[in-house]
This record gives structure tokens, C-alpha cells and sequence, in this order.
């Protein structure tokens, strides 16, 4: 692999940020009298506790659909990733100091959620990239993952169902 594979969010979730944006905004203009109500209090508490989330959803998904910095790279030095959303907080994770890895697969809901689990060499702390909602297949950025295994020697521990 002598050129880098760029990841980024598919397009998906992108189209479910749009929206809770949507349903967030319209829910603010049709109770935007129990908000701005002047000087007494609003009315609907209860409303408000439903709102924050809301607020909390939309302000992320905001984010997420302006955010278009990947998620993931794979080069010649490592896997590049992000630590959260902040598009400054990037690790690399070298491929000479990955000890062994393996792919974690969970079914919820009758979705098989797979998860990329690597051991640093000097760590006893595994690092976890969720491997869906990605633009590239999960089976793609294995096959990468694998050609790195056996040209510096990291284990391969296969598919952990759980």
C-alpha cells in the first residue's frame, strides 16, 4: 500500500443530522410561545426536559454535518485517529508498536456492530475503532489492516463474537 486510505463518516449519518436539526428547529418555532413567554414561567416543564436532548442532538449533528476531517487514516506510518468529535484531537497509532489485534462483533438489534480492537506493544489497555457508519467497508480497511499485520508482525486474532 504505498498510498493512504482517508475514512470519513458515510453519508448516512450525515442525512440523520440534517434531520434531527430539522425536527429540533421545527420543535422550537411551533413552541416558541411556551419558551418566550415574558414574565411568567413556562408552562411546560416537561417540555423542557424533552428539549435538551433535542438541543444536545442537534448541536452534535450540527457539527457532524460540517465536519467533513476523516475519521480514520491508514498510511504508511500507522492508523490515524480521532479521539472524539474535535477535529484537532488526532493519535496515531504506529504499526511497528501494535502488538496484536482482532474484530469484535455485537449484534444489536439484529445489526452486527463490528469494532476494531488493537493492543498497543506497551500498553495493557486496548483501543477500540467502531467500524460503522464509516464510507469505506469494514472488510476494506481489514484487508489493509492484515497486509500491515504480516509486513511488521502483529498478531491477528481473528473474529470475537459476542
Amino acid at each position: 500500500m504505498t498510498e493512504e486510505l482517508i475514512i470519513r463518516r458515510s453519508k448516512s449519518v450525515i442525512v440523520f443530522a440534517i434531520f434531527a436539526t430539522l425536527m429540533t428547529s421545527t420543535l422550537i418555532y411551533l413552541n416558541s410561545h411556551n419558551f418566550f413567554a415574558g414574565n411568567r414561567p413556562v408552562p411546560h416543564g416537561v417540555f423542557i426536559f424533552f428539549f435538551l436532548p433535542f438541543l444536545a442532538i442537534t448541536l452534535s449533528s450540527i457539527l457532524m454535518s460540517i465536519d467533513r476531517n476523516p475519521v480514520l487514516r491508514l498510511d504508511e506510518q500507522g492508523i490515524w485517529r480521532r479521539k472524539n468529535f474535535m477535529p484537532g484531537l488526532v493519535r496515531l497509532l504506529a504499526w511497528k508498536t501494535i502488538h496484536y489485534f482482532y474484530i469484535q462483533e455485537r449484534t444489536r438489534n439484529a445489526t452486527v456492530i463490528q469494532e476494531l480492537i488493537l493492543r498497543p506493544k506497551e500498553s495493557d489497555k486496548d483501543i477500540k475503532i467502531n467500524l460503522a457508519g464509516l464510507d469505506t467497508p469494514a472488510e476494506t480497511i481489514m484487508e489493509i489492516v492484515r497486509q500491515k499485520a504480516v509486513e511488521y508482525n502483529f498478531h491477528d486474532l481473528g473474529v470475537e463474537g459476542a
